[in-house]
């Protein structure tokens, strides 16, 4: 007999069930929705209103952003070109004053420097490029 109570307790076994759950984004699944509606009045709307104006202020600062961008990039081709002309011209009046080999050496590290820079900014945004494609291919 006292076997069978030895027996009958090994046989006992102790089941636990764990669920997690989560959700990605600023609007949370409907289920959780009505929750929040049961607890806050209207809290489904105010979720709703508040991931309106955050999309809104996103949009609103990648503008912005994109804008300044543009902006800059028209500046640095101006600038670049103004110090490119003040170069090559400092070169023409050495070279027409005599002094060829001062003027080579300006008129050098003027082209050697936009093409420097030119190829610069071409790989930069080349790998930028690479980079959010890399970015969007990858699994979040």
């Amino acid at each position: 007999m006292a076997n069978d109570i030895k027996d009958e307790s090994a046989k006992l076994v102790a089941q636990q069930q764990v669920t997690i759950s989560g959700f990605s984004g600023p609007i949370p699944p409907p289920e959780i929705l009505e929750q929040y509606n049961r607890v806050v009045p209207n809290g489904a709307e105010r979720i709703f209103a508040m991931a309106e104006r955050q999309q809104e202020h996103r949009l609103f600062i990648e503008k912005e952003v994109v804008g300044s961008n543009i902006l800059n990039e028209k500046r640095g081709i101006v600038c670049g070109l103004i110090i490119a002309l003040i170069g090559l011209i400092c070169a023409t009046i050495c070279a027409l004053h005599g002094a060829q080999t001062t003027a080579c050496v300006i008129g050098g590290a003027t082209v050697t420097s936009l093409v420097g820079a030119f190829l610069y900014g071409r790989h930069s945004r080349q790998k930028d490029l690479a980079k959010k494609a890399e970015n969007e291919s990858s699994p979040q």
